[in-house]
């Protein structure tokens, strides 16, 4: 599934669950891609579910559309919930990085410059991050 907000990714996340609860476990993988907000009650449900977070970790850096001044707490808040993969790890959830090739490049040391460092690839050291969670 692909899910961008976290009311997307609580859905998602909701339906594995539903679907679980009524089948019982089998050897499906479910996976949700994209993951560009995490409600902060969310993120240990991957885990609990075995749900794989499948992430375009290249997305991860300071994106004008989230962090240009926000006006509103809710878009503060939201900004600060930005591509969680650390604490998706740190609960208990798998992670797969992509890298939604032709949309965004597909060299993995990009992805991962960006997965470590939360700044383009060719920003220098005073690049503005946003924080890893």
């Amino acid at each position: 599934m692909h899910a961008l907000g976290d009311r997307s990714v609580r859905d998602a996340l909701t339906a594995v669950g539903r679907a679980l609860f009524a089948n019982g476990p089998r050897d499906n993988r479910h996976q949700i891609a994209h993951l560009q907000v995490v409600h902060p009650d969310d993120v240990a449900r991957f885990g609990s579910l075995g749900v794989t977070a499948n992430a375009q970790a290249l997305w991860a850096c300071a994106e004008p559309q989230m962090s240009s001044s926000p006006s509103r707490s809710s878009d503060r808040t939201r900004a600060a919930q930005q591509y969680p993969f650390a604490s998706i790890a740190r609960a208990g959830g798998r992670l797969a990085l992509g890298s939604d090739w032709p949309v965004s490049s597909p060299n993995p040391l990009e992805i991962l410059h960006v997965a470590v460092h939360r700044t383009e690839p060719s920003a220098g050291p005073d690049a503005e991050a946003v924080p890893a969670r």
